[in-house]
This record gives C-alpha cells, structure tokens and sequence, in this order.
C-alpha cells in the first residue's frame, strides 16, 4: 500500500517536473535572445546585410564558405524588413525556428506512442542547453532542428503507410521534396539525413512491394536542385586543398574526445549521459522480459527505422571522419529529434512502470536543469562571446585610432574586415577603418603595422598557441595588452627583435 501512494505521488511528481521543464526551457531561449554575437554569427550578419545584392554576397562570401547558404538567403530577406544591425533583429528568425521546432514535435507527434512518451519527448527537447542556446542563435542549427523534426514524422508517417498499404498522396510527396530541398540547402548534413531516409524507405518500397517509382525519382530530383551549390562549393573546396585533414576549421577535437562533447551535446553533461544510458539500458531490459513474455517489442518497426537513420547518420560520418573530421555535435542538428525520440521509445515503458526509473528520469532532469542554469549564466555575466564588448572598448577608448585585426581562422578572407568592423560600424556607427593582417602579404602587412602605434591591435580569438605561432611566422615579438575574455588586445614588436622585450599587461 505504502509503495502504491508512493508511486502515485511519483508520478505526479514526474509529470509536474517534466512542465516545469519545458516552462524553464521556453523561459532561457528568451533569456539568451540579446547575448553578444559570436563570430560564426558576424560571418551571418555581413551576409544577411540587405544594402548587398545577394549575387555578389553568393560570390564573394557564400560560395567560398562551407555550409549551404539557405539560412542565410532567408536572413537576407529578412533584413529588407527589419531594423539591420542589432541582434534582436537578426536572432529572431531563429528563435521563431526553434519555438516552430517544438510545436511540430508536440502537433506532429504520433497518438499511438501516447500521452506519456510525448510528453518526456518534449520535455528532453525543451531542457536540452544547446537547443536552448541555438533557438536564437543567428546561425542554421534552429531552421535544421525545424526541418529535422519535419522530416522524422514525415519519415515515420512514410514507413507506416508503406507497411499498411496505405497510399501517399501527391501533396504528401510535394511535402517530401520540398523538405529534402530545404534540408540539403541548409546544411551538408541536413542532405545526409534526408539522403539516409530515402533510402530507408526506398528499400521498405521494395521490401514491401510497394509501388517505388516515386521514392527514387523524389530523391534523384533533391540531387539535381542541390548541383548548383554542390558543384562550385565542392570545386572551391578542393582547390583550397580543404580535404587534406580538416573541411574548413582546424580539426580541434580528437577521436578521443568525440563521446565526451556528444554526451554534453545530446544529454547536457556527462552526468546526464550516464542517467539517460542507465534509462536505456533498463528500458532495453523492460522490452527483452516483455519480449520473452509475449513474442513481441511495442513500436519496433518504428524504432528500428529511428535506429537505422541514426546508423546511417552517425556511421557515414565516422567513415568520412576518416579523412575529413565531421564529429562536432552540432552538425547533428537535423537528427537531434531522432536522438531523443529513439531514447524514449527505448525507456518510456520502464519510467512509466518502475520506482527506481522514475526516480533517474528525476535526476537526470534536475542534473539538465543545473547545467543549464550555469552554462546560461557564463553566456549571460562572462564575455565569453567579446565580440561586442571589444566594439564597445574600442568605442569609448580608442576611436580615433585605426582598428587592425588579426584572425587566423579560416573564415574567407574578403569576408573578415566587414565581420570585425561589423560591430563598430553596423552596430555602433562609428565609420572605422578595419584592417585585418594575417592574410595579407608580408610587405603590405609590415608597412601597415609601421604605423600601429596610431591603431589598436585585436586578436578575436586569443589563444596562447596562436600567439605563438603568430610570433614564428612574423618573427616579432608579440604580447597580450589587454586580455577580454577569449579574445584579447596585442602589442606587436619590430621584426627580428626577441631580446628584452617587455610588455606591460593593463
């Protein structure tokens, strides 16, 4: 009787946590809506900037960057309608895309899974930190959450029909390739996914005995509308010599710390990676007694198919990671509602039934909900994005000063004096020259930095390595001014003059 009323306390108890969750979830995507741009976002900015025909933002910016350049396009229109510059106008879009993302999961989501796996469901995709972080994030990863979600039920609904011969209508179909358009053109790995799920279903076409015509012609037509980005961005790829090692940043991550960021990607922390597997493992368990008992797992077909598309997913990734690394957590965006979806399909059963899973489900959404809290609150009181508290400190110190820059990542070089002057000049106005070094010749840079007591030297991304190596490679001395959180204010030295060099830290 005790353990009874217990465990009715417990599951209110779990279904008051879980809207509390999704409440608190809504809550910070709003709360982080005005944080500072990060630079992937200035690289969006400039190339949402309306005053620029989009031809010549394609040519001189898009094309010679990694990633499909859908989002941008939209921004671009956007921004014909909007205030252009400030961030809640450029963060917006996104934000709409994410809150647009989790109606889909609640409105599309299949009855027959029932009320108790929708609501876990959301309430994981609610508390996840970085779909929190990426809802207003000026960036593609919200509009590849939406379109990922889209394309799950969709796949989902597909897979069903084919199984119960139940036919697909042509408005159906339009919806299909649309959303593999959609998908491919707003990033490589929204194409793999749809690419995966198509031949998924493909194959359940002929397993089935289906009519398959339309499975294969759905796709080859995503193929042949997404040849006029694939082609000059794989040509400008390849003669930049970006697949020798690394696609276009730097590879920063090892084969040894690819699990270690999933876990906090996909599950918050390491802590809630290990309550989620414990879930999984149990909820496994629950299906193999079940199993034993009744000769049947409930959902398996559906399952299998969520499992299969990961498969796809995550292996064609690991076998390209080969040669090209491509394991960063957020390229996964488009399958993250599969992730999830998957996890509670394997464990909704075992929380619904037992004490010690609910408890865990407790605990895993109290461990999301502290990760969240501090992760939120380094983004909010830290300059852990500097980018508009450096514009702010040149503002008000050093306006009258030229601003040189000096960023070795790989952003396309034509692009990078309006990203860092972005701020200074979009935002606050200022009209400033911004000169950016590192990739100009060695004479052009050494006659500009002649004159750089006159200027003011920024390093957006100040890491010791690259202070470094920046030093060998310009055999001069350099020296951190003023550190600004990850970024950081230079003095450069004459060439070749290493001896007794001093520079005071302000």
């Amino acid at each position: 009787m005790w353990l009874s009323v217990s465990s009715n306390k417990l599951k209110y108890l779990v279904k008051g946590a879980c809207w509390l969750v999704i409440a608190a979830g809504l809550f910070v995507r709003f709360w982080l809506w005005n944080i500072p741009y990060e630079y992937d976002e200035l690289f969006t900015a400039i190339t949402a900037n309306p005053k620029v025909p989009f031809g010549w933002i394609w040519q001189h910016y898009l094309v010679v960057d990694v990633h499909p350049p859908l989002f941008n396009f939209l921004l671009w229109l956007w921004n014909h309608f909007v205030p252009y510059g400030p961030e809640i106008w450029l963060r917006l879009p996104s934000l709409l895309m994410g809150l647009g993302g989790l109606w889909v999961c609640w409105h599309f989501f299949p009855a027959r899974f029932g009320r108790l796996c929708k609501l876990v469901f959301i309430t994981l995709l609610s508390g996840s930190f970085y779909l929190c972080l990426y809802a207003p994030h000026a960036r593609a990863y919200s509009l590849q959450f939406l379109l990922g979600s889209l394309f799950l039920f969709l796949l989902l609904d597909f897979s069903r029909r084919l199984r119960l011969n139940v036919a697909v209508s042509n408005k159906q179909i339009l919806c299909y390739g649309l959303l593999g358009i959609f998908l491919s053109w707003s990033h490589y790995f929204g194409a793999l996914t749809f690419f995966v799920g198509a031949i998924l279903l493909f194959f359940q076409a002929l397993h089935y005995r289906r009519p398959y015509g339309k499975f294969l012609l759905i796709p080859l037509c995503v193929f042949l509308l997404f040849l006029p980005w694939l082609v000059p961005n794989f040509l400008f790829n390849w003669s930049a010599s970006r697949f020798n090692g690394s696609w276009w940043a730097e590879q920063v991550m090892s084969w040894q710390s690819v699990l270690p960021e999933w876990s906090v990607f996909f599950f918050n922390s390491p802590y809630g990676h290990m309550a989620m597997a414990l879930l999984v493992l149990g909820g496994i368990g629950d299906l193999w007694h079940g199993y034993q008992r009744t000769g049947r797992v409930p959902f398996f077909r559906d399952l299998g198919l969520i499992l299969a598309l990961l498969a796809g997913v995550f292996g064609i990734a690991c076998v390209l990671s080969i040669k090209i690394f491509l394991l960063f957590g957020r390229y996964f965006m488009p399958v993250f509602p599969a992730v999830y979806l998957g996890c509670v399909l394997l464990s909704f059963r075992v929380i619904q039934r037992t004490v010690w899973a609910k408890v865990v489900f407790l605990l895993y959404l109290g461990i999301s909900v502290y990760a969240g809290v501090e992760n939120s609150r380094i983004l909010k009181e830290t300059n852990f994005f500097p980018t508009r508290a450096a514009a702010q400190f040149y503002r008000d110190y050093a306006s009258h000063k030229e601003l040189f820059v000096i960023s070795m990542e790989a952003f396309p070089p034509a692009s990078m004096e309006a990203m860092y002057g972005f701020y200074p000049n979009q935002v606050y106005h200022m009209n400033a020259k911004v000169t950016e070094l590192y990739q100009l010749p060695r004479e052009t840079r050494n006659k500009l930095l002649s004159r750089r007591k006159n200027a003011i030297i920024w390093m957006p991304i100040c890491e010791m390595e690259k202070l470094t190596r920046l030093s060998q490679e310009w055999q001069r001395p350099v020296g951190i001014e003023g550190p600004l959180g990850r970024s950081c204010f230079l003095q450069v030295g004459e060439e070749n003059q290493f001896d007794n060099v001093h520079f005071e830290h302000k």
